[in-house]
């Protein structure tokens, strides 16, 4: 299964979801990780999207979901949950491929 960065277009409503999971992310890096490289790195993720339109964080937005998909070996359903495998699908994994 190959990831596809092409086809996904941004549009405004779609940014709250993304940001929920982004900030989901933020909290679970902070409690697992503290305040270090990795949290930091989540954290101006998320201020970077809330701060501007999607299409000029495209490019950001599919490579935390590319990572997330490459995080894990297998089913995404199987790690992740609806919303998650649902925005990785809207993002960098089109379900008609």
């Amino acid at each position: 299964m190959s990831l596809d960065f092409s086809v996904w277009q941004p549009i405004s409503e779609e940014k709250p979801r993304i940001l929920k999971s982004i900030w989901d992310y933020c909290k679970g890096t902070l409690d697992l990780c503290g305040k270090g490289e990795e949290s930091q790195e989540a954290n101006a993720l998320y201020l970077k999207v809330s701060n501007n339109d999607l299409k000029f964080v495209k490019e950001d937005v599919q490579e935390f979901f590319a990572d997330l998909f490459y995080s894990v070996s297998g089913d995404i359903e199987k790690y992740y949950d609806a919303e998650t495998v649902d925005l990785i699908h809207l993002t960098v994994l089109p379900k008609n491929q």
